[in-house]
């Protein structure tokens, strides 16, 4: 598939913890990870991404208490960083997937938007510093009914430059892969256009 779509591959891989969930856990790594350019002439990179979390018992023996395996693609969106600092959506925990709450050390607060069909698929927090105002004009309802419908509910994360967008599963098909990489490229695009917006609002 790598090759396929004319990207690098290196497996395990080490992914900068840019965003809460590459973050989370004590132990990750990333594996299968195919990089370079993306479709849509953007930098960055898909693959596993596993992360553990380990306890020392009483004893001080240490034991997995954990396991958790995504899908992530990730895109470097540099640019975004003073608009962006901070947006995270999930699938809603216990109906897709049953991991612990990687964003518990974060602080956040959550946002609702107009839309029941989102709401129900959907948990929005976003940064303590992350400007509501602009979030919105990025969440405009087309976006909204997009991720909404979308047929692999991906989540995502924005900060420090970084986009993810993931699925908290193994994805193993060519299929899905490319389904989760025109995501990444069709919320990264919106993200962009939201930038330059700005950047002609303030000229």
């Amino acid at each position: 598939f790598a090759r396929s779509v004319g990207l690098g591959y290196a497996s395990p891989f080490a992914l900068l913890p840019l965003t809460p969930l590459l973050s989370a856990g004590n132990r990750r790594q990333a594996e299968h990870w195919m990089y370079g350019r993306l479709p849509g002439d953007l930098p960055g990179g898909v693959g596993h991404f596993e992360w553990e979390r380990t306890e020392r018992d009483s004893d001080g023996a240490k034991r997995l208490r954990e396991r958790n395996r995504f899908t992530v693609c990730v895109a470097d969106l540099e640019p975004s960083m003073a608009l962006f600092k901070g947006v995270f959506l999930r699938p809603r925990r216990g109906v897709i997937a049953s991991h612990s709450d990687w964003l518990k050390d974060t602080r956040t607060r959550r946002v609702e938007v107009e839309s029941t069909a989102f709401t129900e698929r959907y948990e929005l927090l976003i940064a303590d510093d992350q400007d509501e105002v602009i979030l919105r004009r990025l969440l405009q309802p087309t976006l909204v009914s997009w991720l909404a419908n979308h047929p692999l509910t991906p989540g995502l994360e924005m900060k420090a430059g970084a986009l993810v967008v993931f699925v908290p599963h193994a994805i193993e098909d060519a299929g899905n892969l490319t389904y989760l990489i025109d995501a990444t490229r069709h919320i990264a695009s919106r993200v962009l256009s939201e930038v330059e917006e700005d950047r002609l609002r303030a000229a």
